[in-house]
């Protein structure tokens, strides 16, 4: 959860037993309407209080460079050694099937700010027009939308993008993402603007970090699970993200790609 940003001292006159002024201080934050708390305090309590809020301040500082910079690192380790798989990738998927190699889509980042996610094009160029025919005339696969926001055997992927789902390979763009900022390796995967508004109250806990490449979702259900569950785990992994927590996911990552696990 996040910390206090900025915090305003407000001294109270308060009127105890004795008729005296009774000083008190109460503390505003500036992410008050987000974490939903006010607090009062006492003289006695104030600097060990402010040491604690500084102390907490400053270990999250902390935690969030040495996350950029394994953000960094690894991304920049990755492209180099995946380079050249990564175009034999693009050139296949202009052989098996029209269009473009690289999908960009518009997704929910950081603090709800829009960003460009960028995958190997896995369906065929007009997806988007097919899905909308498709929910439109079958029940069934729009029922399966909703539950999963996702379909098993979507008829719009192509033979070739089959396999790069399968593998996880179509994600590979997505380090690029994240040496802009916009992403990180690991965190909550990045929600369409639409499935936003079902988040509810949880779309502030979910969007108070970077959305991942890979993470507790993934390597937990990945695929096979429905929407409700993606969005408990996501809140889990924010609630209880640590550095060693991030590094602990990229290790299971691994297994979980090799195997396919509750991959399609």
């Amino acid at each position: 959860m996040r910390v206090f940003s900025y915090a305003i001292a407000r001294e109270t006159g308060k009127v105890d037993g004795s008729c005296r002024p009774a000083r008190s201080f109460q503390i505003f934050s500036l992410d008050q309407e987000w974490l939903g708390m006010t607090e009062s305090l006492s003289d006695d309590s104030m600097n060990d209080r402010f040491v604690s809020i500084r102390h907490e301040a400053k270990s999250r500082w902390l935690a969030g460079c040495v996350s950029r910079f394994i953000d960094i690192v690894l991304s920049l380790l990755a492209i180099t050694f995946l380079f050249p798989l990564m175009i034999m990738i693009a050139i296949m998927i202009k052989i098996t099937s029209a269009g473009p190699c690289i999908y960009g889509q518009y997704r929910r980042g950081l603090n709800g700010s829009s960003f460009k996610i960028y995958k190997f094009r896995t369906m065929c160029h007009d997806a988007d027009i097919v899905m909308e025919r498709l929910l439109a005339c079958d029940v069934r696969l729009r029922a399966e939308y909703e539950k999963y926001h996702k379909l098993r055997l979507d008829p719009r992927v192509t033979k070739f993008g089959r396999f790069l789902r399968l593998t996880s390979l179509d994600e590979l763009p997505q380090l690029f993402n994240v040496i802009a900022g916009s992403m990180s390796m690991v965190g909550p995967r990045p929600y369409l603007p639409c499935e936003i508004d079902p988040l509810g109250e949880k779309a502030k806990l979910i969007l108070s970090i970077k959305p991942g490449i890979t993470g507790l979702w993934q390597v937990r259900y990945r695929n096979k699970s429905t929407f409700d569950q993606r969005v408990s785990v996501d809140c889990e992994h924010v609630i209880n993200r640590s550095v060693m927590g991030d590094i602990r996911i990229l290790l299971i990552t691994i297994p979980s790609l090799v195997f396919f696990r509750h991959a399609y």
